[in-house]
């Protein structure tokens, strides 16, 4: 199970993983500000996952992988028109 999915919709642009990159670094920053060393090694370690996730290794998925020759030639075939009548499987 992963703490972040880096392939959820949410994170496809560029602000919305730097919002949320800065926002962890900033508490980061506030805990150690505030004296709270353990809070603040939390939130470095919280951070740097969140930086190495979403900016570092980060690859956006795929919209729609290329469908092979075949499959398109497949759908790209004319359906036979059965007459009226005829519900047989031939």
């Amino acid at each position: 199970m992963k703490f972040i999915d880096p392939t959820h919709p949410v994170y496809r642009p560029l602000w919305v993983r730097l919002v949320l990159v800065g926002g962890c670094v900033a508490w980061t920053a506030v805990e150690y500000y505030n004296g709270q060393q353990t809070w603040g090694l939390i939130f470095l370690v919280i951070s740097s996952y969140a930086f190495a996730q979403l900016l570092l290794f980060y690859k956006p998925p795929e919209e729609q992988a290329e469908k092979p020759a075949e499959e398109k030639l497949a759908e790209e075939k004319p359906v036979e028109d059965k007459p009226a009548g005829d519900n047989r499987e031939q």
